[in-house]
């Protein structure tokens, strides 16, 4: 007999979010409406805007940098501790400038409390 996992509990989890279920989409859409801006649509890969970043970054003052870059700013920026789990640059690929799902969980918490 399988187990069936209950559904995941929005605000439980340090990002804002706790269990599986939600995707970067759905990440994607509360920090464009967090932001003012036209929700956007993930590329290829799940890959996030650059522009979301850009506008995330002018709004609450830290510098432009890389995606991961950006983003580290603005959740230390908020108070809150930053996790290399967050982005892939500690990965053996150096992972380019990917954010995680976990790390646009943050982001999207930090910018709850900066904006």
């Amino acid at each position: 007999m399988s187990r069936v996992s209950p559904a995941p509990i929005r605000g439980s989890g340090p990002s804002g979010f706790s269990g599986g279920g939600e995707v970067k989409q759905d990440v994607l859409k509360d920090l464009c409406d967090l932001l003012g801006m036209p929700v956007l649509a993930t590329y290829v890969g799940s890959s996030i805007p650059k522009e979301v970043f850009r506008e995330a970054a002018r709004r609450v003052g830290v510098p432009m940098g890389s995606m991961p870059e950006i983003t580290q700013a603005i959740v230390e920026k908020a108070g809150m501790r930053y996790s290399p789990d967050f982005d892939s640059r500690a990965t053996l690929s150096g992972g380019g400038s990917t954010v995680t799902l976990e790390g646009m969980q943050a982001l999207r918490t930090a910018l709850r409390t900066l904006l």
